[in-house]
């Protein structure tokens, strides 16, 4: 689980998420839809922020450590 303001590649190689921040991550990256909580104009710049270190190939959650290197993000569930 992460700590708060804490993101995966942060916590070294456990790069485990919970599940509804990487369902949220998943769909603000693909369609750019929020998620119901974020409400103001400051939560939803922190949180394209935090969402452009991420990319999703082939319906998976990568976060961008270089242009051209990614690190699968996982759920718990997947380790």
């Amino acid at each position: 689980m992460l700590d708060k303001g804490q993101n995966a590649y942060e916590r070294g190689n456990d790069s485990s998420m919970e599940e509804l921040k990487y369902l949220t991550l998943v769909q603000y990256v693909t369609n750019q839809t929020y998620p119901r909580w974020i409400k103001t104009k400051g939560e939803q710049s922190r949180w394209k922020t935090e969402a452009l270190k991420f990319v999703v190939e082939e319906g998976l959650l990568k976060y961008v450590e270089k242009k051209v290197d990614f690190t699968l993000v996982i759920q718990k569930y997947q380790v």
